[in-house]
């Protein structure tokens, strides 16, 4: 497997949900985790190693770049935000200026949302607990069906998951390990 450049989180690597989803469409199961080790090399060519176990490990010569399981996945998931409320909470990203990755092909402040995802979360207004953005996805990251695909799931997963997970003043941040089960339920492009 290859990470292509585009797709980086980091400058010169992978980005974490980007890279869990290639590693996650080696596993056979509805749900998947993935571990990242280490961070994952652009451009170059990763070997792949399946265990009787239904483990993935993808390797950098003999250095494990990451591992992917099949697993369970249950969610609470909140009532969703207005698509208006969500713009707004854009504007609150506490990253829009002084952004740690500003070309993360997920959240990256300077990337072009006609060729990345690009989200930038803020806290929804009078919903403190919450952070959305809006992502319209491009017709290229749709299947077959229409349907957004699995893949770009995994990607559209990490940095929301990271801000609304970390507290932007403690850093940088990186993505470890990400579940999820993009099966069926994946929305129209």
């Amino acid at each position: 497997m290859t990470i292509p450049r585009r797709f980086n989180g980091p400058p010169d690597f992978g980005h974490g949900g980007y890279s869990c989803g290639v590693v996650a469409a080696l596993v056979e199961a509805p749900s998947a985790s993935v571990s990242l080790r280490r961070p994952v090399p652009l451009d170059t060519p990763l070997a792949v190693r399946r265990g009787d176990d239904g483990l993935v490990t993808v390797v950098d010569g003999e250095e494990v770049v990451a591992e992917g399981a099949p697993a369970e996945l249950e969610l609470d998931v909140p009532e969703p935000v207005a698509v208006e409320a969500a713009r707004a909470a854009r504007g609150r990203n506490p990253w829009l200026q002084r952004h740690p990755f500003p070309t993360c092909f997920g959240c990256g402040s300077e990337r072009d949302r006609a060729e990345a995802i690009a989200t930038l979360l803020g806290p929804v207004d009078g919903r403190e607990d919450l952070m959305a953005d809006t992502w319209t996805p491009q017709a290229e990251f749709a299947d077959a069906e229409g349907a957004v695909a699995p893949l770009f799931l995994w990607a559209a997963l990490d940095c929301p998951t990271g801000a609304a997970a970390v507290d932007p003043r403690s850093g940088a941040q990186v993505l470890a390990r990400l579940t999820a089960s993009p099966g069926p339920a994946a929305a129209r492009a």
